[in-house]
């Protein structure tokens, strides 16, 4: 037997057969806004790394 418990409701749950999403109109979160540029900065630090420990091995 399962039985699954909830801190809370959740404040817009998905409609039976439908698609979930976001409430139209509401405010995006704060990070969406940044999402590509994360994206580029973990690319960037990802090649950093990789050259500076490269660069160690001898």
């Amino acid at each position: 037997m399962h039985t699954i418990f909830n801190a809370q409701t959740p404040t817009n749950p998905n409609p039976p057969g439908g698609v979930g999403g976001g409430t139209p109109g509401a405010q995006a979160s704060p990070i969406d806004m940044y999402v590509y540029v994360l994206g580029i900065v973990a690319m960037l630090l990802i090649v950093f790394f990789t050259k500076k420990y490269k660069s160690q091995k001898i």
